[in-house]
């Protein structure tokens, strides 16, 4: 058994259309854990709506109890 903790989810939600903004923060998230690599910081796992598998009932409440799960949630929309 391993001291380990589980990381901290961060929902990023945004339009599809926002790819870049998604990357972004896949980059930071990335680069943070690279950097971080042999010390005991904490770990981050970044997750959006399209991890939210199939589903026969609205894919609306999936994303939302995928919301639920995570620690932190960073919104975006179109300007």
């Amino acid at each position: 058994m391993t001291d380990t903790p589980l990381p901290l989810r961060i929902f990023v939600a945004s339009p599809g259309d926002l790819t870049s903004e998604r990357l972004a923060i896949k980059q930071c998230v990335d680069e943070y854990k690279s950097r971080a690599i042999g010390t005991a910081s904490l770990q981050f796992e970044v997750v959006g709506w399209e991890s939210v598998r199939g589903t026969a009932r609205r894919p609306q409440e999936a994303i939302n109890e995928l919301i639920q799960e995570c620690h932190y949630l960073e919104a975006y929309s179109r300007s």
